[in-house]
């Protein structure tokens, strides 16, 4: 597989997902001094705890060089039903509080 960092990251997550969930979502974010964010949001993260999520991931992305797992700096791994609720908080702190302040994601 050849390409950037994000785009070789993103389609090795998507060509073992989405053969177990067609309607997974993964997406890559560069950041600065080549560093990436990476989000999957799937249906295969439901019941599971954020440690059993990794796991998920890690095993996905293990046979990848170690250059390019070192990069990656953040993973967000979702159910649909968490992303939904994601995608509707506002970017920046606002009248409704801070993140954990939210009552609305428990």
């Amino acid at each position: 597989m050849t390409g950037d960092l994000a785009t070789r990251v993103r389609e090795t997550i998507e060509a073992a997902w989405r053969p177990l969930d067609p309607n997974a979502q993964v997406s890559t974010r560069p950041r600065v001094g080549g560093l990436l964010d990476v989000t999957v949001v799937s249906r295969r993260f439901e019941s599971l705890e954020s440690e059993a999520r990794e796991r998920l991931l890690w095993e996905t992305i293990r046979h990848l060089p170690a250059d390019d797992t070192l990069h990656m700096t953040y993973s967000l791994l979702l159910t649909p039903s968490e992303a939904a609720i994601f995608s509707s908080l506002p970017e920046e702190s606002d009248e409704s509080g801070s993140f954990e302040d939210r009552k609305d994601l428990d």
